[in-house]
């Protein structure tokens, strides 16, 4: 699943698995990769300028619709990572994101993230069109991402393959 390109993506975290993330098989638990991947949706809101200071004088967040997880290699203890994000989609009040845990030193990839993100208006906690700045980032954003290929497991379902 390595991906030489990848170091042109929106990088949106980086951390060190850290000795409280690791499960009874010895590796980073599952939970923990979305942890880390949830600490990357932050990292892209933070890109389209949904900081904290913005978010709170506007009164507008992101929420998670709809996110997958698929897991491609272990990371251990102490390991370092990047979280990459690639702008797949967008219409005028979601984005279809995916994101990528890279290993800092060999740029293995461990494991990727898709999501489906909605804008909302905090006050009416309903969904609520991109304010024009923001709009004027993701539509930025996307612009660059749709020069790079689409990863292969956008859209990937769920299921047990069967040999005909």
């Amino acid at each position: 699943m390595q991906q030489e390109s990848h170091k042109d993506l929106l990088v949106v975290y980086r951390d060190k698995v850290q000795p409280d993330w690791i499960d009874y098989n010895g590796h980073l638990n599952d939970a923990y990769y979305v942890v880390a991947f949830s600490r990357g949706l932050d990292g892209f809101m933070e890109a389209i300028g949904l900081n904290a200071e913005f978010r709170e004088k506007q009164q507008v967040s992101m929420f998670t619709l709809q996110c997958m997880t698929h897991y491609f290699k272990e990371i251990d203890e102490g390991e370092n990572f990047t979280i990459t994000c690639q702008l797949i989609d967008h219409d005028h009040n979601k984005v279809h994101l995916y994101l990528q845990m890279w290993h800092q030193e060999t740029c293995e990839e461990h494991a990727a993230f898709e999501a489906l993100m909605l804008h909302m208006n905090m006050r009416q906690r309903r969904s609520a069109p991109w304010l024009a700045e923001t709009e004027e980032k993701v539509i930025a954003q996307f612009t660059q991402d749709q020069k790079r290929p689409q990863p292969d497991k956008v859209g990937a379902s769920i299921g047990i393959r069967r040999k005909a």
